[in-house]
């Protein structure tokens, strides 16, 4: 636990929206805290000592302490961080590249998983409907090069390059080993992918 006055709190349920927010690094605007079962006997108007778990993303029933006036009182408070987010602007299947908007979404929508970096291309896992937070888990990184994609293998033996058309057997990533068809010979070789539809091949 992390402890956190706050000196301006005169309920505890403002007094630990205060430290989530500070804790997470949001908006108070961005904090909801529901009601809390506090004793009768507890100060109508304190500084409010708030213990907070260490990690961060808390979400839900968040479990606290609350220390004042002598008083101290350990449960769990529900919690709510609003987080603006990547979300799908449309619909997209599994295997369709997601097109990405932003959204000020609660944060039990996210199920514990990490938004995506909205500056990549990412390709959907499992369906996702309009609106839907983009999460880590929900999709993968768009490929480089897309399986079936036309390419040019260049074998390399010391100072000699042999090119050769090619196709790609499975979605690749740039600087990461990937199948190929060579159309000349009808061999499947193992390369690297270099960008620009160009494979790499170690020739033994």
């Amino acid at each position: 636990m992390i402890g956190l006055a706050l000196l301006c709190a005169f309920t505890p349920a403002d007094a630990v929206r205060d430290a989530v927010a500070e804790h997470e690094a949001v908006p108070v605007d961005d904090v909801e805290v529901g009601g809390l079962d506090v004793m009768v006997n507890a100060p109508a108007e304190a500084v409010w000592t708030v213990g907070l778990p260490a990690s961060t993303g808390l979400c839900g029933a968040v479990p606290v302490v609350l220390s004042a006036g002598g008083h101290r009182y350990a449960l769990r408070a529900p919690v709510t961080v609003w987080k603006n987010v990547p979300v799908a602007s449309a619909a997209a299947r599994p295997g369709d590249r997601v097109t990405l908007a932003t959204s000020r979404v609660p944060c039990s929508a996210l199920h514990g998983e990490s938004p995506v970096d909205a500056s990549t291309s990412w390709q959907a896992n499992v369906a996702l409907a309009a609106g839907d937070p983009v999460t880590t888990a929900r999709v993968h990184k768009w490929p480089d090069v897309q399986k079936g994609a036309s390419v040019r293998i260049e074998a390399i033996a010391g100072a000699l390059t042999v090119t050769a058309p090619g196709q790609v057997l499975q979605d690749g990533y740039t600087g990461r080993k990937v199948s190929v068809l060579n159309l000349a010979t009808r061999a499947v070789l193992s390369g690297t992918y270099a960008g620009n539809n160009v494979v790499t091949v170690q020739s033994q």
